[in-house]
């Protein structure tokens, strides 16, 4: 399977995530009417979505770029560094947001399920680890290019 340039897998996944970064800021615009269309009302866990949200379109805002480069077919480069850098930033604010919320639920909403908040927050602590790992690799991959570059 062709995974660079324009009919590649990256290609595909670009304009997937096109599609969610449109559906999500509609959605996130929407989302004070939405609660207020069924009636829920507005406490402290719906004002923690609203800044999750946010980091979540720029996640995907940033992959796009990335995969860009992709169908550039020049995926080594120190732009996709620090886009990588603002993605693994973004996933450890949800993780600090994520167990925010899990406290607030296991001290304020004691029947509330704190479990799945709590395992949100891990995974994107372990999602912003991988993502340093990844940012670096990238790093030494474009030493080697521009080295491997110099020498021919």
């Amino acid at each position: 399977m062709k995974v660079f340039g324009n009919k590649g897998l990256g290609a595909f996944l670009k304009v997937m995530l096109q599609i969610s970064l449109i559906l999500g800021v509609m959605l996130l615009l929407c989302f004070p009417y939405i609660l207020h269309l069924v009636h829920e009302k507005w406490n402290i866990f719906w004002a923690i979505i609203i800044p999750c949200g946010m980091l979540c379109l720029i996640i995907i805002y940033e992959f796009i770029g990335m995969f860009k480069s992709l169908e550039e077919d020049n995926p080594f480069n120190e732009e996709n560094i620090q886009r990588l850098k603002v993605t693994m930033w973004s996933s450890f604010s949800l993780a600090i947001l994520f167990f925010i919320e899990a406290l607030l639920a296991g001290f304020i909403y004691t029947d509330r399920n704190v479990y799945f908040v709590s395992f949100l927050s891990i995974l994107f602590l372990g999602i912003s680890i991988a993502l340093h790992i990844i940012k670096e690799l990238f790093g030494k991959a474009i030493n080697y290019k521009q080295e491997n570059e110099l020498t021919i």
